[in-house]
């Protein structure tokens, strides 16, 4: 029905109603109620144009109900019935009012958006003529398809006119299909949310294109409309092309190569940039080089890089890059603006190289310099003191004999004490300045432990436990016992100082035998025979910014006077000099662990070479072994080693990437070694997730910190073969054998 008919029906039945209103109310007795039915002929109003009928009708029915009081017959009392008609009067009044100003509401409401229409159709046909002249391909499609608007740079830009582009529907076009504008269009219309796409564009009218295009969605009228804005990316594309050519030369090379467009979207990533920051070409490519390698952080020093190559077309410099297990790397970077053949700015030539580990280089360098200027310092004070304290000892000897007095020789006593004491500060400082010397004699380590045994008892306080572990074939040390002595001293001494509630302190020796693949592995060791010598403490524990500066010369982290920094410098030196080395390992809340490594007896070593020659490693027979760790040089050295020994071996970083591996194949793989300390998931959270995939899954564990603690780790998760870090060949390949034989 339309809108006139609408009017002609209400105008019909607003005065039949009224009539046979006036009728029911002279023939019915006089009531309390009548007035309501007027109600439905003036509700019927809001139909009626004009805000002033409500109140022409609400006139006219207040005047046939004074009426009816006159002219129905008697009912009720004559008061009830005037009052009852009088608030029926008012009622209706009431919603005229109503009526009338919806009425006012909805005609200012028609004419905006009828103003709003015209400036709408005047705005776009003014829109019209602007996109006409833009320098961007604009084209506006219907929802079904079918355009209705595109500018000349559009038509210019695929090969056609203006004309044959309006006679086109992209839902028929071959080329919108196989490039798949049609689905990134269908997905803007469905979504209402903007899209972008670089499509390779074969076009109607035979142009090859790389076009860089973004969809928008809006309503023209009723109806939603589809709009287009398009630019050539071709020159872009092939220079890019050309510089992947080139590029693709040098994926050998030890540089990382890749290419950034104009946004700093990765364009070309080359192999070495895969093997020194680990994602993969079909990783990068595509994402933000911000969020990659920076971790969405824009500094201050890439503000600069990037301002350096766009206004000058180059840039040289270092910078600090994260790789995908989140490490960083230091990289010498060049980048160099690529332009096209009218000059224009396209992308990127980003060529870095990994020099991580020259800094590293330098700043031992650079350490080893100044601790040898603090050692020419430290000598020089160190002898002076001791010219000082010479004297200074043989005189209180002196007058310990001639005072006879008990105060005086307490007095005496606590002076000589503190000259003893100020004597080896000294000699430790000439230990540190001048390079550990001293006698070289077979040492056992039992002897020195018991030693140290004794003093634990009479100085460390009963709420340090001491636990002591050493094998019953321990072999010797050439070396002098007094400076060993003192490397454990150093090393216990921290430990106690770092459980101030207490706690458990163990000291374990066992004997090593370093092969070539250990040696390659940790650069300090050698191949041959090591006695290893770990103190483990369950204290406070060192974080590790603090770690990289330990073994510095005066660098302590105790109160002032509890401390004076030379312990663990001292120790470092000693056991330098003893051909050595050590390795710490510990973390803020979980205590300390050092490993001491001194090379064993050559004449131990002919005693126990038969026992050598007899523990040979145990051949694999092409089983299929997952090896787990976070440490790269670790699982290529495992690799490396298993490999050589008969064993098929699979990678995994984390134990995440192991779990996503031993799934599929879980059949196929015989056993699993497990780092238990790693990121993302540990090794017992690993080992939770393996035995959930196969109960029977066969499993070692290993770790750097050897402790009673991560023994009990791996038996907790229900693995009772550990071997701790560092392990030679022969320990990991024959507790392997035992794994896979079932012992």
């Amino acid at each position: 029905m339309t809108l006139r008919q609408q009017k002609t029906v209400v105008f019909a039945v607003i005065p039949a109603l009224a009539v046979a209103e006036v009728i029911v109310d002279s023939f019915t007795p006089l009531g309390a109620a009548d007035w309501i039915c007027y109600f439905i002929p003036l509700v019927l109003s809001i139909y009626v144009e004009g805000w002033l009928f409500p109140f022409l009708l609400a006139a006219v029915f207040s005047t046939l109900t004074l009426s009816g009081l006159f002219l129905s017959p008697p009912g009720v009392g004559f008061h009830l019935a005037l009052t009852n008609r009088l608030i029926g009067i008012c009622v209706m009044w009431s919603l005229a009012f109503l009526i009338s100003q919806r009425k006012r509401v909805e005609g200012e409401a028609i004419t905006g958006r009828k103003q709003a229409e015209r400036q709408l159709a005047e705005t776009f046909d003014f829109n019209q003529r602007i996109i006409s002249d833009a320098p961007t391909g604009i084209i506006v499609y219907r929802a079904s398809g079918q355009c209705v608007l595109a500018n000349e740079f559009a038509a210019r830009t695929i090969n056609t006119t203006v004309t044959k582009l309006l006679e086109q529907n992209f839902r028929q076009l071959k080329s919108w299909r196989v490039s798949g504008l049609l689905e990134i269009a269908d997905k803007t219309l469905v979504t209402g949310k903007p899209q972008r796409c670089e499509p390779h564009v074969v076009s109607t009218f035979g142009k090859e294109l790389w076009l860089a295009c973004h969809f928008n969605l809006f309503n023209r009228g009723d109806e939603p409309h589809l709009l287009l804005l398009f630019n050539d990316n071709s020159e872009r594309k092939r220079a890019e092309k050309h510089v992947r050519e080139q590029a693709a030369l040098l994926d050998n090379a030890q540089d990382a190569i890749f290419v950034l467009d104009s946004d700093n979207h990765i364009t070309y990533w080359n192999k070495s940039a895969e093997r020194i920051y680990g994602w993969t070409a079909t990783e990068a490519i595509g994402k933000s080089v911000v969020e990659l390698l920076f971790k969405g952080v824009v500094t201050q020093q890439l503000v600069k890089t990037i301002k350096s190559v766009n206004e000058r077309g180059e840039w040289v410099g270092e910078l600090e890059e994260y790789t995908k297990d989140g490490k960083t790397v230091t990289v010498q970077g060049r980048g160099n603006l690529i332009r096209d053949e009218q000059g224009r700015p396209i992308s990127r030539l980003i060529i870095n190289t990994d020099i991580t580990e020259k800094k590293k280089l330098e700043t031992q360098f650079l350490r080893s310099q100044r601790m040898e200027g603090i050692g020419a310092l430290a000598g020089g004070i160190a002898h002076d003191l001791n010219n000082i304290l010479a004297p200074l000892l043989v005189s209180v000897q002196v007058l310990k004999e001639k005072v006879t007095d008990e105060d005086g020789q307490k007095l005496l006593d606590a002076l000589e004490a503190n000259v003893k004491r100020g004597a080896r500060l000294v000699k430790q400082v000439l230990s540190f300045s001048r390079g550990v010397t001293g006698q070289r004699v077979p040492v056992h380590p039992k002897h020195i432990a018991h030693e140290m045994q004794q003093f634990f008892l009479e100085t460390f306080p009963k709420s340090v436990e001491v636990q002591y572990h050493m094998a019953a074939d321990l072999w010797t040390i050439i070396g002098d016992p007094t400076q060993l002595q003192q490397v454990l001293l150093n090393l216990c001494v921290n430990a106690r100082d770092a459980m101030p509630n207490g706690g458990k302190l163990s000291m374990q020796m066992e004997n090593m035998m370093f092969d070539e693949y250990y040696a390659d592995l940790n650069p300090e060791a050698k191949v041959g025979p090591y006695v290893c010598i770990t103190v483990t403490d369950t204290g406070t524990g060192i974080s590790k910014e603090i770690q990289e500066k330990i073994f510095d010369p005066f660098f302590t982290t105790k109160e002032p006077g509890n401390g004076t920094g030379l312990g663990l410098s001292t120790t470092l030196a000693i056991v330098k000099n003893h051909g050595g080395f050590i390795h710490c390992h510990s973390a803020p809340g979980k205590g300390s662990q050092f490993e001491i490594y001194f090379p064993a007896s050559s004449r131990q070593v002919v005693e126990d070479d038969v026992t050598a020659e007899k523990s040979q490693p145990l051949r694999g027979h092409n089983e299929l072994v997952l090896v787990v760790d976070d440490e790269e040089p670790v699982r290529k050295i495992a690799q490396k080693t298993l490999e050589r020994f008969g064993y098929r071996v699979l990678l995994a970083a984390d134990g995440a990437e192991a779990v996503s591996l031993y799934a599929p194949r879980q059949q196929e793989i015989s056993a699993v070694i497990t780092d238990m300390v790693m990121p993302i998931m540990d090794g017992p959270a690993t080992i939770s997730a393996l035995k959930t995939i196969n109960p029977d899954v066969k499993i070692v564990t290993t770790s750097g910190m050897a402790s009673d603690s991560s023994i009990a780790r791996a038996k907790d998760a229900g693995v009772q073969h550990f071997v701790p870090k560092p392990y030679t060949a022969v320990a990991m390949l024959n507790t392997l054998h035992e794994v896979l034989n079932g012992k």
